[in-house]
């Protein structure tokens, strides 16, 4: 998993070389034109005589700036006629930058421009193991029809359970916000049943509005924590742990149980919860089960202050499609 360090670094990395790309493309458009209609070679050299004309702040010139630029415009009219003409888009010679805020720079000013942070939020989440799946499990793709529509006596049916699961998890990613963050989740429910997927659901929307989503297996959060505890890492390896403003933390229950891990498991869950940062914890872990592997101060936490969704029916995986 990549430190945010890194995942800067890349991403501005990737906006300048699209950036150099753009600017090479209409470069190699330019010289095509120039040598095909040779009358837009002579109108370019027009337009950049007026241009220097414009901004020489020590010329002396008989024409006012206003008539200056009326001919600027003027030329770039005729040129765009001639592109038309000799079948070519207007704008076939102009720099296309896919971020016109920032020009493809990544910055507007002196701040990072939203493409930027947009960007990073996602090679955040896809550096934690997500890859393809954030594009695939979205909430639009969760299929609900896979779950039974009879219930039996007293219990409603796993498909009106799951549509209520949906629902819970639509209303997180859509409602999420700092000043009054929404409950965390604990996804309980055997393999299959669409904890990941609803949890990746939520955290491209997430992302998608702004935060920062960080999206872990708690072995490898617990690892981690125990190697910046015994200084096999640096502290940074596990400050996004703590500071990202959802993190989601997938199979808890299959992580090496000792002291360490579930002092550790406490610290993470219980320094989060102080700081009004939201989890959304996925296991394949019963209740019962939980409270035998778990201490009472962290079952205590799950059970009474996270919003316990249950998943219900059969291995989706196993269905039929």
């Amino acid at each position: 998993m990549a430190n945010k360090a890194d995942i800067r670094r890349k991403v501005l990395d990737q906006i300048n070389e699209r950036r150099l790309d753009a600017e090479q493309t209409a470069k190699l458009h330019g010289d095509e034109i120039r040598r095909k209609i040779p009358e837009i070679a002579e109108l370019d050299t027009f337009m950049e005589s007026i241009a220097l004309r414009l901004f020489d702040g020590t010329r002396r010139d008989s024409m006012t700036v206003d008539q200056l630029g009326e001919q600027h415009k003027k030329i770039r009219k005729q040129k765009a006629a001639l592109l038309q003409q000799h079948g070519f888009p207007t704008d076939y010679t102009q720099v296309k930058y896919t971020c016109e805020a920032c020009g493809d720079t990544g910055f507007v000013g002196y701040k990072m421009c939203d493409c930027a942070k947009l960007a990073m939020q996602k090679e955040a989440v896809l550096s934690s193991g997500l890859g393809s799946l954030i594009e695939k499990q979205r909430f639009d793709t969760f299929r609900l029809n896979r779950f039974s529509i009879v219930a039996t006596a007293g219990k409603i049916s796993d498909r009106a359970r799951m549509e209520k699961n949906v629902m819970l998890c639509r209303e997180f990613a859509e409602t999420f916000n700092r000043e009054n963050p929404p409950m965390s989740l604990l996804m309980i429910g055997k393999t299959g049943l669409g904890k990941t997927h609803l949890s990746t659901a939520i955290a491209s929307r997430v992302m998608e509005r702004g935060f920062s989503v960080l999206y872990d297996t708690a072995g490898n959060i617990l690892s981690t924590m125990e190697k910046v505890q015994f200084g096999r890492a640096e502290e940074d390896a596990q400050q996004a742990y703590f500071t990202a403003d959802l993190l989601i933390t997938d199979d808890l229950g299959t992580e090496y149980t000792g002291k360490f891990t579930a002092s550790a498991l406490f610290i993470l869950v219980n320094t989060r919860l102080n700081h009004n940062l939201p989890m959304i914890i996925n296991t394949n872990l019963d209740p019962m089960a939980m409270e035998k592997k778990y201490e009472q101060r962290i079952f205590s936490r799950f059970f009474g202050e996270f919003t316990v969704l249950p998943f219900v029916g059969s291995d989706a995986r196993m269905g039929s499609s």
